[in-house]
């Protein structure tokens, strides 16, 4: 009922838009039978598309989620309850932390979400664009199909206020696949994060990883 009710304001709305110098308004059964029907098409799969929106962001703030704190106390995120971590467990033990990104909706083994973190070396002057350019270097020697799909940004995202560099690339890996670089310097320490997916789920998972990188909070201070 709400559909049909948003889609002849709309109409209405066009109408008036179309109407002249005079401005005016025409109702939907004023107009040509096909621009009525066209229009009332257009203005159904733009709500239906507003509406599945709404739906999945209310999903994704109604999962269940868990803590992670790192062993070696440098970070501590949130993550929906249904992924799966692996890496560190005690300190001193310095593998990245990897989510695998399940649903029950979209099975699959090829979504992951991995944040690495890396002291820097004493007198090194590092930068956002120092730690972009060795995400590309290791990337595309790794990845023979590597390419850049998007440009670096350097205000897209934050890290707990803090500024970060980010990209996204594509390679063929049992499929082609599409991943997120987001890096950034906290507390003389470099933050590499990663998310990647098959391609034609890319777009489906983004909101709830941004969601996690959101939650990511540095513990130590210097």
């Amino acid at each position: 009922m709400c559909t049909v009710y948003f889609a002849r304001l709309i109409l209405i709305i066009v109408a008036y838009l179309e109407s002249g110098e005079d401005r005016t308004l025409l109702l939907p059964k004023q107009l040509s039978n096909r621009t009525y029907h066209f229009q009332a098409l257009l203005a159904t799969i733009t709500l239906c598309g507003l509406m599945i929106s709404i739906m999945f962001n209310s999903y994704i703030y109604a999962q269940n989620w868990s803590s992670y704190t790192d062993p070696n106390e440098i970070y501590r995120l949130q993550f929906p309850s249904n992924w799966d971590p692996s890496g560190p467990n005690k300190p001193e033990d310095n593998r990245p932390l990897a989510l695998s990104i399940q649903s029950t909706d979209v099975p699959s083994n090829m979504r992951t979400m991995i944040i690495s973190v890396v002291p820097l070396a004493k007198n090194v002057n590092s930068t956002l664009e120092t730690i972009k350019d060795i995400s590309m270097n290791v990337n595309s020697q790794d990845l023979p199909t590597f390419h850049v799909l998007s440009s670096p940004n350097y205000t897209k995202y934050t890290i707990d206020n803090n500024p970060a560099v980010s990209y996204t690339f594509a390679y063929d890996l049992s499929g082609k696949m599409k991943e997120l670089y987001v890096g950034t310097i906290i507390n003389n320490t470099v933050f590499h994060i990663g998310y990647a997916a098959p391609l034609d789920e890319f777009d489906l998972f983004l909101p709830t990883v941004e969601k996690v990188l959101d939650s990511i909070k540095p513990l130590k201070t210097n």
